[in-house]
């Protein structure tokens, strides 16, 4: 077991891993809510004409972008600033970022790993709809998250984003919480 102690790799992980982990947790726990909310309030026009469901669509929309954004940056930073073979991939080799003294999990090079796999694997989805990392796509499901943002919603365009909130839950949620473990796993602030 080797630990990771380099500068550039524990900035990362503070900055880039711990973070992009928080948005992933708290994308799922946002669209999850918005899509519980669209089915308890029966879906449709009447869903849709609740106040508190637009709020709940824009706040999640906007947090998917957030960590859009997010995936974008780091993602290029994994490989541009040589992050990548800095961090192992390794479950033996832990990232030495400070924690677990100051309160957050303690994590390791294969958690890295996992991190920057799913921001990209969340690039390809809004790009081209898989949970793979491809950037060649209509981007049809990044418009239906932008559609949120307009001043007035129209039905079909929500329907689409409420669909998108169930293929992320089910993403997150497949292999009995594979993925949404691995972000569990590094997340401090998984909450919305």
């Amino acid at each position: 077991m080797a630990d990771i102690t380099d500068a550039t790799a524990i900035a990362y992980s503070n900055n880039s891993l711990r973070v992009g982990a928080d948005l992933l947790a708290q994308s799922y726990n946002l669209c999850d809510a918005t899509k519980a909310q669209w089915d308890g309030l029966g879906g449709g026009q009447s869903a849709l004409d609740v106040a508190s469901m637009q709020t709940s669509i824009r706040t999640s929309s906007a947090r998917l972008m957030k960590t859009l954004n997010l995936a974008f940056e780091r993602y290029r930073l994994w490989f541009a600033a040589g992050v990548n073979s800095l961090i192992t991939n390794s479950a033996d080799d832990a990232i030495v970022d400070g924690s677990p003294s100051d309160g957050r999990p303690a994590i390791n090079g294969d958690d890295g790993h996992n991190i920057v796999t799913q921001l990209g694997e969340l690039q390809g989805w809004l790009c081209n709809g898989t949970f793979s990392f491809s950037l060649v796509g209509d981007w049809a499901e990044y418009d239906t998250v932008l559609q949120m943002n307009k001043p007035t919603l129209v039905l079909a365009d929500v329907q689409n984003y409420i669909t998108r909130c169930g293929e992320l839950k089910t993403q997150m949620e497949a292999n009995t919480n594979a993925k949404l473990n691995q972000v569990l796993a590094v997340a401090v602030n998984p909450g919305s």
